[in-house]
């Protein structure tokens, strides 16, 4: 059974910085107030763990952006996880997809997301 956890993108109103928190779905049940400063960061984006990895082991999320040869990024739709073409919007099975660049020689890298990084949009 995959780790139901939450990756918080919090924005600093002071400096415009961005920060993430990762919290287990227990923790997040206690209420976001009590683990949150509303008074210094804006919650730019609730991104969720999707129980996979990139090469080096990094989790990845919902909206980040992932390099294989082209870049895609990554959705929650119809009860599971998609990556899709930012240049071309093709729709591919996440899982079904990493196995498949896993098998080839060519696992997927994590590069950004799309809320902290916008410049990943503009360069497709």
């Amino acid at each position: 059974m995959r780790e139901i956890k939450f990756d918080l993108l919090m924005k600093n109103r002071h400096t415009g910085d961005f920060h993430h928190k990762k919290y287990h779905i227990s923790e997040l049940m206690m209420g976001v107030e009590r683990l949150f400063d509303f008074e210094n960061y804006v919650l730019e984006a609730t991104r969720q763990y999707t129980g996979l990895k990139d090469k080096s082991g990094k989790e990845i999320f919902e909206s980040d952006v992932i390099d294989s040869k082209y870049k895609l990024t990554v959705v929650y739709k119809n009860g599971s996880y998609w990556c899709v073409g930012l240049k071309d919007k093709s729709e591919r099975d996440l899982y079904a997809f990493l196995k498949m660049r896993d098998y080839a020689g060519c696992p997927v890298e994590i590069i950004g997301n799309i809320s902290e990084n916008k410049e990943l949009l503009e360069d497709v």
